[in-house]
């Protein structure tokens, strides 16, 4: 997720990752530098493919972005995409 993020010391994001019900669901999110606009994501995946699940937890990040109410230029200035 970072990966594909960019992730650095300049671009706030977590996520976190747990085993329910024989799937992976990871959540993460990426935020402004000063916190106040944050978007998220939320998604399930196979347990033998954290990577692939990682990607797409980014890729939903990137995504909603565009749907974001507050027109996140700190996003779309430090991202791919």
């Amino acid at each position: 997720m970072s990966r594909v993020l960019a992730g650095s010391c300049q671009v706030p994001l977590g996520g976190f990752a747990e085993v329910q019900a024989g799937k992976l669901r990871m959540r993460g999110f990426v935020a402004s530098p000063d916190g106040k606009r944050m978007v998220r994501a939320d998604l399930t995946g196979e347990i033998a493919d954290p990577e692939a699940l990682g990607k797409r937890v980014a890729e939903a990040l990137l995504a909603r972005r565009g749907r974001n109410s507050c027109r996140p230029e700190w996003l779309s200035n430090r991202l791919p995409g």
